[in-house]
Order: C-alpha cells, then sequence, then structure tokens
C-alpha cells in the first residue's frame, strides 16, 4: 500500500517529517503552503528546497530539528517550478556537504537559471518576485537523476521514478519499507 504523505508532521513514519517554508512571510494568505520534507536516516536528505526567498525558513526548521547545516547530504528535487525548487542553488550555498538531484531534463535549467527565471516572470509576475530570483546550481554538486535509480540515506533506501504529469520533468520518490511514495504535486496540492 502507499501512503500520499499531507503536509505536516508525519508520527507514523518516524524517519519523515516536514518543514513549514515560512512563505507567509513573503506572500500574505500563503502561511503553511509550502514545506519541505526532511528524511532522517543516518544520513539527512531534503525533499524540494521551495522557492529562493524561504532558504532561511528551510534552515531554521533543520536548526530546530536539531540537524546542522553540513548534516544535509542531499537535496531531491521532484520539479523545478519556483515554488518548489526555484531555492536550490541558494540552499545549496547555505548546506556545504549537500548535492542536488534533478530529472535530466530540468538540470540545464538549474545550471543556467536565466531562461527559467525570465519565463516564470512573465508567467507568473509579482507572485515570481515573492518567491526570489533562482542562483545557478555548480555542475559539480547536481546529479542527473535515472529512472529506477537507488538511493540509500542509510536505513532509508529510494527509488527514483520519472512521473511526467504536473510537470514533464517530474519526479518522485518511492520507499518501499513502508509503503511511502513523495509524490512533490503529481497528486495535486492538499
Amino acid at each position: 500500500m502507499v501512503t500520499v504523505l499531507k503536509m505536516r508532521r508525519h508520527t507514523k513514519v518516524p524517519w519523515l517529517t516536514s518543514v513549514d517554508l515560512g512563505l507567509g512571510g513573503a506572500i500574505p494568505g500563503m502561511a503553511s503552503f509550502l514545506c519541505a520534507y526532511v528524511l532522517l536516516g543516518r544520513k539527512v536528505a531534503v525533499v524540494d528546497a521551495g522557492p529562493a526567498k524561504c532558504v532561511p525558513s528551510l534552515i531554521t526548521g533543520l536548526e530546530k530539528l536539531s540537524i546542522s547545516p553540513g548534516d544535509v547530504s542531499c537535496i531531491l528535487t521532484t520539479h523545478i517550478h519556483m515554488d518548489h525548487g526555484g531555492g536550490l542553488g541558494t540552499a545549496l550555498k547555505r548546506l556545504p556537504n549537500a548535492v542536488a538531484i534533478a530529472h535530466p531534463s530540468a538540470c540545464r535549467h538549474l545550471l543556467e537559471p536565466e531562461k527559467w527565471w525570465k519565463a516564470t516572470r512573465s508567467t507568473l509576475g509579482n507572485l515570481a518576485e515573492n518567491y526570489g530570483k533562482p542562483e545557478p546550481v555548480p555542475l559539480e554538486r547536481l546529479v542527473a537523476a535515472e529512472d529506477g535509480m537507488e538511493l540509500d540515506l542509510g536505513g532509508i533506501g529510494l527509488e527514483m521514478l520519472f512521473t511526467p504529469g504536473h510537470a514533464p520533468h517530474h519526479l518522485s520518490f518511492m520507499e518501499k519499507r513502508d509503503g511511502v511514495l513523495l509524490a512533490g504535486e503529481l497528486a495535486g496540492v492538499h
């Protein structure tokens, strides 16, 4: 059975929690709208860093969980819409030992975000400015996922699944032991 998780603390899955990205401070009426998932194995991973302006909230949330920025080994990105992946380059500056994992077709935008940013501003207008401009991800810290690729976080094994739909470059992450699917926005927003 697959469990699709909601945006709150998850007591039934002890290795998973979420951090409110504090978007309400940047955009009125958007409090508790976005979160990042934190996977707590022997290695720590974050799923979706959120928008650039929310990276300070992500770091504060990790610190509240007693996680030092140097303890995060990777940031898994479900897709690179600004509200999920726009802060990836900014977050990597604050998480010195982390690598970013993204769909291969998203990597070119993460490395050189100018065209992505221009298209987002054209589509979202002022909302894009509230999210913040994405910073480039360094090539040496970017890993292109492969469909079916497995990641071992020390006690937590994840399979990366290409799940186009919400975005053509969408990834979901399946943890098989507990039957947990981290589906990004593939399953909509709840």
